[in-house]
């Protein structure tokens, strides 16, 4: 949009009258290619003369005005030549091109403006997470990130973008959608714009690690073959901005475990609880939170009425890991014996422990569904029948 003005001073340096004299001033660009016809404007003359006319030793003035485009910064800067062309009095032709007199030992050489060029991006993203509808942050919701790409320079730009996504504990992980606008080049004009959108569908890993972090990388490219580069930012972010921040997506953590026990008697063929009955036990163990809870492990912790010690046998409750909204079961069982039939009760509490993704021990105490308060321990009853028979 700036203007280039050019001054031409067409002297008759010879000792006859010039006239029909007509002015042809073509401009280029340094690079090649494009030329165009520009139209000289007849100031004045040192005689008085009429445009078209020069005596002796007469100077005539003339301007043209050239507008800036792109075009002519991408190419670098333009060139400006003028010919002229009279007829002499025998009605020969005589021409002339303009030199350039800043270039004294060059004779009859281009007017030459340069334009130094100037590659320049800046690159923003953003992310924003959208709901699967359960009103949480977690698996099945898509962070959307926008991208946008600022040409902050003077040239033309052909732009494409490389995008790095982890979770924050630095795997890498792909996006879900959107990468094929990221390889498309775009050709991006100084001042202008472009935007791009991708996405990425939250899984359990991204959750377990508490997030994503993501940046995009944008390489400019003009023609000559310069290029730039610029590091994504997420804007301002305060004290400590280093201009190229991550954009990081954090996914709140709620790391719990729901353990219930249930107990049912086997083998009580008379109908009263007691001495040889078996208690069959069923443990269910309930991931509520949103982490997968690793390394989790019970303990089993049975007492008779009077406090004292049982065993029970539970060499098959393995170690496991145990995702969000999975229930794990163990099984195990008791064969009642006369001293703890004798106590009145067997009392049973299942404790188990695990650890979240921050390593960080999670635990929780087993509670009997069928009785009150919470996580009370599962007891059973004895039938207890006093009796005595004299014979």
């Amino acid at each position: 949009g700036d203007t280039i003005t050019y001054d031409l001073a067409l002297t008759n340096d010879g000792n006859v009258t010039l006239v029909s004299i007509e002015l042809t001033d073509i401009l280029s660009h340094t690079s090649g290619g494009r030329t165009e016809l520009l139209t000289p404007i007849f100031i004045d003359s040192s005689n008085n003369s009429i445009s078209g006319t020069l005596v002796p030793g007469e100077t005539a003035n003339y301007t043209v005005e050239y507008t800036i485009t792109q075009d002519a910064i991408n190419a670098g800067g333009v060139s400006n030549q003028a010919t002229a062309e009279a007829i002499a009095p025998s009605g020969i032709t005589i021409s002339a091109v303009s030199d350039d007199p800043s270039t004294p030992s060059v004779q009859d050489d281009p007017t030459i403006t340069s334009i130094i060029g100037l590659l320049d991006l800046e690159v923003l993203k953003t992310a924003t997470i959208q709901d699967n509808g359960d009103g949480e942050d977690g698996v099945g919701d898509v962070v959307q990130y926008t991208i946008t790409v600022e040409n902050t320079g003077n040239l033309t730009l052909y732009v494409t973008l490389v995008d790095e996504l982890e979770d924050l504990n630095g795997n890498a992980t792909p996006l879900t959608s959107g990468t094929e606008s990221l390889s498309t080049v775009r050709s991006i004009d100084p001042g202008s714009i472009e935007t791009y959108i991708v996405y990425k569908l939250i899984d359990q890993e991204i959750v377990d690690a508490g997030g994503l972090t993501n940046t995009a990388t944008a390489t400019g490219v003009v023609p000559d073959g310069r290029s730039v580069i610029d590091i994504s930012d997420v804007g301002y972010i305060g004290v400590g901005d280093t201009d190229d921040d991550p954009t990081i997506t954090t996914i709140a953590q709620d790391p719990q475990l729901t353990v219930t026990k249930t107990a049912t008697i086997v083998g009580n063929e008379d109908g009263f609880v007691g001495a040889t009955d078996v208690i069959d036990y069923t443990i269910r163990v309930t991931n509520t939170g949103n982490v997968t809870i690793k390394g989790v492990e019970l303990t089993d912790t049975l007492t008779d009425g009077n406090g004292n010690t049982l065993n029970i046998d539970t060499t098959a409750w393995l170690i496991r890991d145990i995702a969000p909204g999975q229930t794990e079961i163990y099984t195990a069982f008791y064969v009642i014996d006369q001293t703890s039939a004798d106590s009145g009760s067997v009392i049973n509490t299942v404790t188990a422990i695990g650890t979240d993704p921050s390593g960080n021990p999670i635990t929780a105490t087993s509670d009997d569904p069928n009785t009150l308060p919470l996580n009370d321990s599962t007891v059973v009853e004895m039938d207890q029948i006093p009796n005595m028979e004299v014979v």
